[in-house]
């Protein structure tokens, strides 16, 4: 089940709702590392985002992916 909250009226999730979503874990920082989305807020209790980046966030994570397989391919074939 996905859990949403709200800040503000904006429909946020957790740093922890999203890596649940994703399936994988990933620090706040991390996230915050790929560049797609800032949170919306970071508070005692965990760091939230907008549930509408839910998407950048994705594609920010699958291009940083693809782009660490694309290398590490290219590293394979220049060196046989």
């Amino acid at each position: 089940m996905n859990r949403t909250a709200f800040l503000d009226g904006i429909k946020v999730i957790s740093t922890t709702e999203l890596c649940n979503r994703l399936g994988m874990k990933l620090s706040a920082e991390s996230i915050k590392s790929f560049g797609a989305a800032q949170p919306y807020a970071e508070m005692n209790v965990g760091t939230f985002w907008r549930e509408e980046d839910l998407p950048l966030i994705c594609t920010s994570i699958s291009e940083r992916v693809l782009s660490v397989a694309a290398a590490e391919l290219k590293q394979r074939l220049v060196v046989k």
